[in-house]
C-alpha cells in the first residue's frame, strides 16, 4: 500500500510540474549597464499551496546582473519600480467574445536591485493570462526596459 501511495504521489507532483508552464526572459537597459532575468511561473505553488477556486497565483522570479556584479558597489540601494500587466481572453465573455486579448491584471511593486539574491514576487490574478508583460521603471524616468513573458 506504501509504494502505490508514493508512487501516486510522485506522479502527480511530476504531473502538477509539467502543468505548470514556466518562461523566461531578460529586460536590460543602457549599454553593459544591468539586466534584469526574469521567470514567471504561471500557476504556481506546491503541495503546501492553498489554491484558491476561480485564480491562479504567478511567481515571478528576478535576477539581476548589473556591471558591478560581485563588488560592493553593486547597485544595492538602488531600487527600480515594476509594472506587471497580464493580458488574455475574457473567460466570463465566453462563447461570444470572438476578439483580441485585453488587459486583465496590472500590479506595480519595488524591485531591490542587488547582485545577491534572487527576488521572488507571488501576483495573484482571477484567470490565467496568455502573456504577462513586465516593465521596469526609474522615479522620474520612462521605462528602463520592457520584455513579455509567455503563460502557456
Amino acid at each position: 500500500m506504501t509504494i502505490r501511495y508514493t508512487t501516486v504521489v510522485i506522479a502527480m507532483t511530476l504531473l502538477h510540474m509539467c502543468s505548470a508552464a514556466l518562461d523566461s526572459a531578460a529586460c536590460s537597459w543602457g549599454q553593459n549597464v544591468g539586466s534584469l532575468y526574469v521567470q514567471a511561473m504561471c500557476d504556481s505553488g506546491d503541495l503546501e499551496t492553498i489554491i484558491i477556486p476561480g485564480q491562479t497565483t504567478i511567481r515571478l522570479s528576478m535576477k539581476y546582473w548589473g556591471r558591478h556584479a560581485g563588488s560592493n558597489k553593486s547597485a544595492n540601494s538602488s531600487v527600480l519600480e515594476a509594472t506587471v500587466r497580464t493580458f488574455g481572453k475574457v473567460t466570463k465573455d465566453k462563447p461570444y467574445f470572438m476578439g483580441s486579448e485585453r488587459l486583465l491584471d496590472s500590479f506595480t511593486f519595488p524591485v531591490a536591485i542587488s547582485n545577491k539574491t534572487t527576488q521572488h514576487k507571488d501576483l495573484v490574478v482571477s484567470q490565467r493570462p496568455s502573456h504577462i508583460e513586465f516593465a521596469l521603471h526609474q522615479k522620474g524616468r520612462g521605462p528602463l526596459c520592457t520584455t513579455t513573458l509567455k503563460c502557456q
